[in-house]
């Protein structure tokens, strides 16, 4: 997760150099629930007014662990950058038998849209539409709510970019022996996310793999999806490689338009492949030009 933050960061700070330095309206900690993970860092440039596209940040940390602060930086860079508005939200992580599963932290990541779409609102700032992206499991989380949900969101989802992103709970890769996740390490992420227990005895049944099914990206794509930025390192020994390649896959067979970076000497964090690092980030400012300004 680390190495992730510091990759994007190093390429959002080079582009900054273009752009000069503006001031930003910052508000912490907003609260959109009860759990004290359920709260937004939101930044507002001062220059928007009126209707404004935002930028929403879904932090990683498989499932478990990670927390807004992760994005923050990025978010207030990119608001600087582009005038619109940026939000890191805060979920519920899953523990054992804590209860949070993956539809939970759909609800969470819909609330705080929605409480950030509320709060800009009372600084005179209309948003008529959202792109969302995130790193590792906020990659996950991000496509999950592209896909599946963006008819709840209150406004237009117009893109989704993950960085290494799970996309296929039912892969057989994800038990590869060079795989960092133990075994008992997925079951219990397996088990939380879909609120059914998940065994060494019962991942391969049917009912098991429905519910995996259930809480993978892919199951969700259709023509109508929408368009989709891919990073995922060929070398990822944390979410296989080739849950890039299925999503990249369907969204092909679908007509969806979306861009696959295959950063071919990195792992999990992306750091190994420079030039693919600023063709890949160039390519997500491109999609903030043309879908939130």
């Amino acid at each position: 997760m680390e190495k992730i933050i510091a990759f994007f960061m190093a390429i959002i700070m080079f582009f900054a150099q273009l752009f000069g330095i503006k001031p930003l309206r910052q508000y912490k900690n907003v609260s959109y629930g009860e759990d004290r993970k359920q709260a937004i860092h939101l930044a507002i440039p001062f220059e928007a007014k009126g209707d404004c596209g935002m930028i929403v940040l879904v932090h990683g940390g498989g499932w478990a662990a990670g927390d807004k602060d992760d994005c923050w930086e990025t978010a207030k860079s990119i608001a600087k950058e582009f005038d619109i508005v940026a939000v890191s939200v805060g979920y519920r992580l899953i523990t054992p038998g804590g209860g949070v599963d993956c539809n939970a932290i759909l609800d969470d990541i819909q609330k705080g849209i929605e409480k950030a779409i509320e709060k800009s609102a009372q600084k005179g700032v209309n948003i008529t539409k959202i792109g969302i992206g995130g790193f590792s499991a906020g990659g996950h989380i991000s496509l999950d709510y592209a896909y599946k949900c963006a008819d709840e969101c209150p406004v237009p989802v117009e893109f989704v970019f993950s960085y290494a992103g799970p996309t296929d709970m039912n892969d057989e890769n994800w038990f590869d022996s060079e795989n960092l996740f133990t075994f008992e390490q997925l079951m219990f992420i397996m088990t939380e996310l879909t609120g059914t227990e998940v065994t060494a005895e019962n991942k391969d049944s049917a009912e098991v793999k429905a519910e995996l099914a259930a809480i993978s990206p892919i199951s969700y794509i259709t023509p109508a999806s929408v368009p989709t930025i891919i990073l995922h390192g060929k070398q990822d020994n944390i979410v296989p490689f080739s849950n890039a390649e299925t999503l990249d896959e369907l969204l092909t067979l679908n007509g969806v338009k979306h861009e696959f970076f295959i950063f071919e000497n990195s792992g999990h964090g992306l750091s190994d492949d420079p030039e693919t690092s600023v063709t890949a980030s160039s390519k997500l400012w491109d999609y903030i030009n043309e879908y939130l300004k």
